[in-house]
Formats: C-alpha cells, sequence, structure tokens
C-alpha cells in the first residue's frame, strides 16, 4: 500500500501521504463517479489509499487526479484563449474575436472564478 494516512486536526480530515518522484506528497480528496470529495473518515482515506496505490501499479498514477482543480479567472482565461487561438486567426477574426470578447463578455462576466 502507498502512503500512510494520517488526520489533521486543524481541518479536520483525514490524508494520504507518500513520496513521489521523490517529493513528499498529501492527498485529502477522493475521487469518485461525483468528483472529489474530502476524506472526512478514515475508511474514505483507506479508499484513497488503495485508489492511488493500484494506479500506481498500473503505471497510471496523476497526481492531479487527486487534488482539486484551483478556480480560474475568467479574464484569464480569455487572454490565454486569445493568445493561443492568434496565430490560427485571421487578422479581421482577431480583432473580432478581441473587440466581442472585451467589449460585450469581459464587463458581464470577467471578475467571475470558475472551477476547471
Amino acid at each position: 500500500m502507498w502512503g500512510k494516512i494520517g488526520f489533521n486536526k486543524q481541518r479536520g480530515l483525514y490524508y494520504v501521504s507518500g513520496k513521489w518522484q521523490g517529493k513528499r506528497q498529501y492527498y485529502s480528496q477522493c475521487p469518485t463517479h461525483n468528483g472529489l470529495i474530502p476524506c472526512g473518515t478514515r475508511r474514505i482515506a483507506e479508499r484513497l489509499q488503495e485508489s492511488i496505490s493500484i494506479d500506481i501499479e498500473n503505471g497510471q498514477f496523476s497526481p492531479e487526479k487527486y487534488k482539486a482543480s484551483k478556480p480560474l479567472h475568467l479574464e484569464n482565461y480569455i487572454e490565454k484563449w486569445l493568445a493561443l487561438k492568434k496565430p490560427e486567426l485571421s487578422e479581421a477574426t482577431d480583432y473580432d474575436y478581441s473587440n466581442s470578447l472585451n467589449r460585450h463578455v469581459k464587463p458581464v462576466l470577467g471578475d467571475n472564478t470558475y472551477r476547471t
């Protein structure tokens, strides 16, 4: 079994810790068919430990699977998306996209954050 199970008194959650690629890692979110759930009980932490162990055995372990995604600020996403798409677009289309997003989308939705 990979890692050890511990309890964080401040957060009131169990976690699984162990070394992955030479660095100590801590996981306190267990993947389910409904997304990640916090390890509120030892039983859930044991399931998490088992899931990580199976993924490592099968060569499919990815730390991102066990970490909650950070909220995405829409304004930042728009800027990154425009920069990524720019080489594929004609000058007129690039201008139209930039103008539409900057004048209509950003003022209304740009300050919102979303989970990816």
